[in-house]
C-alpha cells in the first residue's frame, strides 16, 4: 500500500464536491459558479485543503 498527502487547490476541492454529488443533484451549469463561490466564502480564507490518500492493487493472472 502507498500512503501520500497533497494539497489541493481549491478548484479540486470543488471539482471533487462535484464528482461526489449526484448529477441530478448538483446545481445546473450557470448556477455553479455562485455555487462554488458560496463555499470559497463560507471556508476560512487561508485554509490549506490536504488529502490523505491511500492507495492499494489487487494483482492477479488469469489463466
Amino acid at each position: 500500500m502507498i500512503e501520500y498527502s497533497d494539497e489541493l487547490s481549491f478548484d479540486q476541492l470543488i471539482g471533487g464536491i462535484y464528482s461526489a454529488v449526484p448529477a441530478d443533484e448538483l446545481p445546473g451549469a450557470d448556477d455553479r459558479p455562485a455555487f462554488a463561490e458560496g463555499i470559497r466564502q463560507s471556508l476560512p480564507p487561508d485554509q490549506r485543503f490536504i488529502e490523505d490518500v491511500r492507495v492499494s492493487m489487487l494483482v492477479a493472472r488469469i489463466r
